[in-house]
């Protein structure tokens, strides 16, 4: 069950979960700061603590900017970028792993993310997509992606829309 729980202006934090949990998952989202996760799997040994305090770290900024097949700017176009982890690799209780952070193009299609821990910049697949384009997806993790990231000049060219047509019969 998803809930959203809100700190205050000190950071605290107070998290009521029954007795019997068997997995208890937190993750912390704020502009500015790199997306955190906690993770406790009693079942696998994992004791949840009564306090913890998280080490929440700066994160990568990375941005870029979204045209349409003239090159023209796009506003209002999504953009987002997934990390899916290798559950062998996964530190617990606390790392940085996120499955999707997004954000919007602004009038001159520039788009700007800063959840994303340094460390995941070079794992990360991003996208763009607008309803009136097709979607572009940039998925080979290479360095001059990484660093065409990081110096945002990743350009997403969407072109047209292009319908496919498919017909069938329902039985």
């Amino acid at each position: 069950k998803h809930k959203e729980i809100t700190s205050d202006r000190f950071g605290k934090c107070d998290v009521l979960y029954p007795t019997n949990t068997i997995k208890l998952e937190l993750t912390t989202r704020k502009d500015g700061f790199a997306d955190t996760r906690l993770l406790w799997l009693p079942l696998n040994g994992y004791v949840i603590p009564s306090n913890y305090v998280a080490r929440i770290d700066w994160p990568a900024a990375i941005g870029g900017k979204v045209v349409d097949q003239d090159g023209n700017p796009i506003a209002g176009a999504d953009v987002y970028c997934n990390y899916m982890p290798v559950p062998a690799t996964l530190t617990l209780p606390q790392n940085h792993n996120f499955s999707y952070v997004a954000t919007t193009t602004d009038a001159q299609g520039k788009w700007h993310l800063n959840r994303i821990a340094n460390e995941l910049i070079p794992l990360i697949t991003c996208g763009a997509s607008h309803s009136n384009y097709s979607e572009c997806v940039i998925a080979d993790n290479s360095r001059p992606l990484e660093k065409q990231l990081r110096d945002e000049s990743l350009v997403f060219k969407l072109g047209p829309q292009q319908g496919v047509t498919v017909t069938g019969i329902v039985v």
